[in-house]
């Protein structure tokens, strides 16, 4: 970019800019002046004058506030509500086609997708669901089962989900009756204070609590 493109640039956006914010100063200075002349009226009706005079310049320099800033943010409070950076970031992972590796037997290349996702996404539900029942259901491996849920519980974030529900009771199959039934016990406490599970969720881990020695 040449003077030429600099010195048009700076006519047509940063002058105007530069200009209407030296203009609300001055206006929020009258404003000030005209607050401060009211301790030094000679009569009533001077003060309720140099009042009238103070919101006069006040609403001038909210008006050109907000013709110079309110569009800029709006624009930025929209692109937040429609497009929030987090779920831009955390895009739903492809599952589809480990789904279709399980049902037709790639159990291994299966296994490793889904851990890949699991370190991609380690607060994902059904991730954590799909690679513990492909642990425990298929590859027989219900220690790993638990690594992976213990993982996902130091992890999630938020509100529960069916399926993060499916996993605690899992994780529950998969640790009750072993020595690591206190663990497992100041899972579910836990759950139950955080107070995101629905009633019948609730109730369910108050009955497993009841039920561990």
């Amino acid at each position: 970019m040449d003077w030429k493109d600099r010195s048009k640039l700076f006519c047509r956006e940063t002058l105007p800019r530069l200009a209407g914010n030296l203009l609300i100063l001055i206006f929020f200075l009258l404003m000030l002046r005209e607050i401060f002349a009211c301790g030094s009226a000679g009569n009533q009706l001077m003060v309720i004058f140099n009042v009238l005079k103070a919101w006069l310049f006040a609403a001038i320099a909210a008006v050109l506030l907000v013709r110079m800033y309110l569009p800029a943010v709006a624009e930025k409070i929209t692109f937040g509500l429609l497009y929030p950076k987090r779920y831009l970031k955390a895009a739903p992972p492809p599952l589809s086609p480990i789904y279709a590796l399980i049902a037709q037997g790639n159990l291994d290349e299966a296994e490793v997708q889904l851990n890949e996702l699991a370190e991609k996404y380690p607060g994902h539900a059904e991730i954590t669901r799909t690679l513990m029942d492909l642990y425990t259901d298929s590859l027989g491996r219900d220690d790993l089962a638990a690594a992976v849920a213990e993982k996902y519980f130091s992890n999630v974030r938020g509100r529960s989900s069916e399926d993060h529900f499916r996993i605690l009771m899992r994780y529950a199959d998969l640790l009750q009756g072993t020595e690591r039934e206190d663990q497992l016990r100041l899972r579910l406490e836990k759950e139950l204070k955080n107070r995101h599970l629905t009633g019948p969720q609730a109730s369910a881990v108050r009955c497993r609590l009841g039920n561990l020695h």
